[in-house]
């Protein structure tokens, strides 16, 4: 249960678009790490508050972004995953994830899709391929722009699982790395 109506809603008001950009560019930038500044409560930190630290996306202790088996997104997150470890083998349409989360028994709206969804997309962002079909262009990195862009046209994006099982965890750490050395290559 999503207790912030500000977000769990068909269409998202401008200001909260913008505040949802803010925050993901936050996610992207800073990871687990994100904080905000004592005492001010912008909008993107209530989302933050309502729909990842309240639900235990978020740990303070934590590496990364995921779900606590207690969360109540847990059932839809582990839903994600396994379409996501199905990628691994055959690249899949974004439209995918998106329907899994509007169909039945989830029934999320669209304003709450493109949070959750959009927050799974950054805790897996070193884990998969993106590519842009109609262009057959890879995006090497995940970012706000492209984020966007897939939920704007998502039937021209897919995306499929790195599959790291035969290569030492090492050269992945050391890829990883140097991948992040100029993440300026990141957009459009």
């Amino acid at each position: 249960v999503v207790n912030n109506e500000l977000i769990n809603k068909g269409k998202l008001s401008a200001s909260i678009n913008t505040a949802r950009k803010r925050l993901l560019e936050g996610l992207l930038q800073y990871g687990v790490n994100l904080t905000f500044e004592e005492g001010k409560y912008p909008p993107e930190r209530m989302i933050f508050d309502s729909t990842l630290v309240k639900e235990g996306i978020i740990s303070r202790n934590g590496q990364s972004l995921s779900v606590s088996p207690k969360s109540s997104y847990n059932a839809f997150w582990e839903v994600l995953e396994i379409t996501f470890e199905e990628s691994r083998h055959q690249k899949r349409p974004f439209t995918d994830f998106i329907d899994i989360l509007a169909a039945k028994p989830f029934g999320m709206k669209e304003g709450l899709v493109r949070f959750l969804l959009s927050y799974f997309l950054i805790a897996k962002k070193d884990g998969f391929a993106l590519t842009h079909e109609p262009s057959s262009k890879f995006i090497p990195y995940l970012h706000i722009d492209s984020i966007e862009a897939m939920f704007l046209k998502p039937n021209e994006f897919y995306v499929k699982k790195y599959n790291f099982d035969r290569v030492p965890k090492s050269a992945v750490d050391s890829l990883v790395k140097f991948s992040r050395i100029d993440q300026t290559f990141g957009g459009e």
